[in-house]
């Protein structure tokens, strides 16, 4: 399309295209379902317009905390284990311990099984938020190559490892007051879980950030908890202030046009999957959802997708070619 570009400048707007992709998808498409839109939009994670935004700080530091690493441990609790292999009229013809593929993927490359996995991967339901996590991720999270190993009592002991505070100071942190007894925990989570910090504590200063997460109630509109949707919202608005090169910035180098912006908010997984996928001819509009009604499954024809033509350039053709931007 633009003829006159070499390859470095092809490959840093193809760079930048590509990365701009994946955080519209996962911040726009991705976060809003698992912690709540109104949320997001409420905290500065994501913007309530197509525009540009610039929320740019140079006092913020690019780092990453402990906290969210550890916050993030949580979605074990959303997973579902067994892989869903799945034809393309949606009828299911086997399935396959996730576990298994953890330090072995050859599995995907015999047979088709990546075309039936992929298939899966937007049929499948995630498991329900409901505080249990899949046993074989309690017992057997490396499959075959390891008789015994619990991801839950692992990243408990990670909680512990990275030196983290208890879970009531980051009650304090993300709700201004502070929590000195079990009974206080009543704002946050049902008094049944309360009872079983209990046995399992002595103080309540000393539960674990992850088993206080664990035992939380979900945030309206979302499948997280209080705490993580906290510690996890920090991070994300943190990604965008302090970073110069964030691509919702008009001011920046490389910078977007209106035009090209508008053309990176038509990022969704559903066309990633229809340009990607393995034999993916039909997909719900709305991937990271169930196909239902008001979701149904449509040609990946009719799925919009991120026109280049936005970024064609003008000085690559001749002042009769009759283009304009």
């Amino acid at each position: 399309m633009n003829p006159c570009w070499d390859d470095e400048k092809t490959f840093h707007y193809a760079r930048d295209i590509s990365i701009a992709t994946y955080l519209q998808i996962l911040y726009y498409e991705l976060l809003p379902l698992l912690m709540g839109r109104k949320s997001l939009i409420k905290d500065g994670v994501i913007s309530s317009t197509p525009d540009h935004r610039d929320l740019y700080n140079e006092q913020y530091s690019p780092q990453m905390s402990s906290e969210f690493l550890m916050s993030m441990r949580w979605t074990h609790n959303l997973q579902e284990t067994k892989i869903k292999l799945m034809e393309e009229n949606g009828k299911v013809v086997g399935e396959y311990p996730m576990v298994n593929l953890t330090l072995r993927t050859g599995y995907l490359a015999l047979g088709r099984h990546m075309e039936q996995i992929t298939q899966g991967s937007f049929r499948q339901p995630g498991a329900k938020a409901d505080h249990l996590i899949d046993p074989d991720l309690a017992e057997l999270a490396l499959g075959p190559h390891q008789r015994s190993s619990d991801v839950a009592t692992s990243d408990l002991a990670k909680n512990r490892l990275a030196g983290l505070s208890s879970y009531t100071s980051y009650l304090e942190f993300c709700r201004g007051r502070p929590y000195n007894t079990f009974e206080s925990l009543l704002e946050v989570m049902d008094n049944e879980r309360i009872e079983k910090l209990r046995e399992l504590y002595e103080c309540v200063e000393d539960v674990d950030l992850l088993a206080g997460m664990w035992a939380e109630n979900l945030v309206p509109g979302g499948f997280v908890p209080h705490t993580f949707y906290c510690l996890v919202s920090e991070h994300l608005v943190r990604n965008v202030v302090s970073d110069r090169h964030w691509y919702e910035r008009a001011e920046r180098p490389l910078a977007f046009s209106a035009h090209q912006l508008r053309e990176v908010r038509n990022a969704t997984m559903a066309r990633l999957l229809c340009d990607n996928g393995d034999s993916v001819r039909a997909i719900q509009p709305r991937a990271f959802e169930r196909i239902a009604p008001g979701n149904d499954l449509v040609s990946c024809d009719q799925i919009p997708p991120v026109n280049l033509v936005a970024w064609k350039d003008r000085s690559c053709h001749g002042p009769y070619m009759g283009y304009r931007h």
